[in-house]
């Protein structure tokens, strides 16, 4: 178990809003895309994390019990599924009620958060001590106390495929990649709905399926989600994604 968890590209520091509201604001058009990512034009939507009604009221919603609670279900039911389970990843985390739930669970796990969004670190429900502040579809490595790159038993990612721009996914895969060796279970979501810059990344299931073979993963008949979805997300609105690196 690692005692002291690093991230060590010190370049990436998550989403710097360039504009109050990316969903409204426009951007210079001779910003690159690693900029118009960087400053929340793609993929970035103020309030989406946190599950907020208005960006700025962080105690009312996102803070909110009640919705914090609904994600015990679905951390009861990813454990019993991987009774073995020592070390996990999530990616784009929001609040971190998901993970909360986890060790709550299991106090034995090693859990490690990552989001874009600033705010998530000021959230009740993270372990700040391994919750890091990055852009997920740029380069960052997740080292323990004796600088070699973690290896997860299992990668979450609920409802944050489709904030990945499309030029930049490979990027994001390979991270994943880099944590991962072939016993490791990735555990997704992705929203089918469309939602111009915010939803850049919408694709079918079977197109899903096709896009991560071609990319060296294996699609595992596996269903996690079934009557088990927390508050900010239906069954019937989103793709469910198991797979795991090809052996």
């Amino acid at each position: 178990m690692c005692s002291k968890i690093k991230q060590t590209n010190l370049n990436n520091t998550g989403i710097h809003p360039a504009v109050e509201n990316p969903d409204r604001g426009e951007l210079p058009e001779e910003l690159s895309l690693s900029d118009q990512v960087e400053s929340g034009y793609w993929g970035y939507r103020p309030g989406d994390a946190l599950g907020l009604s208005k960006a700025d009221d962080l105690t009312s919603v996102w803070f909110d019990i009640n919705k914090h609670v609904t994600y015990k279900p679905l951390a009861q039911k990813i454990l019993d599924t991987y009774p073995e389970t020592k070390k996990i990843l999530e990616i784009g985390c929001g609040s971190g009620s998901l993970s909360n739930h986890l060790r709550d669970i299991n106090n034995n796990l090693t859990v490690v958060t990552l989001d874009g969004h600033q705010k998530t670190k000021e959230s009740p429900y993270i372990d700040r001590d391994k919750h890091f502040i990055v852009l997920t579809d740029t380069d960052y490595n997740l080292v323990c106390e004796d600088n070699k790159t973690i290896c997860f038993d299992l990668i979450l990612s609920f409802e944050h495929f489709e904030h990945i721009h499309p030029d930049r996914f490979d990027k994001f895969l390979e991270n994943i990649k880099k944590h991962s060796d072939t016993n490791t279970v990735v555990i997704a979501t992705a929203s089918k709905w469309e939602a111009g810059r915010t939803h850049c990344m919408v694709k079918h299931a079977y197109d899903w399926f096709e896009y991560l073979e071609e990319r060296g993963f294996e699609m595992l008949d596996q269903e996690i989600i079934n009557g088990v979805v927390p508050y900010n997300f239906e069954e019937y609105q989103t793709n469910e994604l198991v797979f795991k690196l090809k052996g």
